[in-house]
């Protein structure tokens, strides 16, 4: 919590942590979705097809940055707390 977040909405920062994972997952989203509607004509306008879009990667993100950023990011902590004092016994 380096970061100095003086007035800036909440939202911002819940976009701001998830953002690489909103980034790595908008793409397939995009494509599964617009590929299914092509596939399967769901007869939605563009404007809900974007909507579904949106959501579904607000969703699949929030799921990524939860499951897999966070625990990596904890795991690497506990790894670089763990290798200094490892590091004299190797020497």
């Amino acid at each position: 919590n380096s970061i100095i977040t003086f007035g800036i909405p909440s939202f911002l920062k819940w976009v701001g942590l998830r953002s690489y994972s909103i980034y790595l997952s908008h793409i397939p989203v995009a494509v599964l979705i617009l590929g299914l509607d092509q596939t399967v004509n769901l007869g939605l306008d563009w404007y809900a097809l974007c909507f579904i879009c949106l959501l579904l990667t607000v969703l699949f993100s929030g799921i990524s940055y939860q499951l897999l950023e966070q625990r990596t990011q904890q795991w690497l902590k506990m790894k670089r707390n763990v290798l200094p004092t490892l590091a004299p016994s190797l020497t």
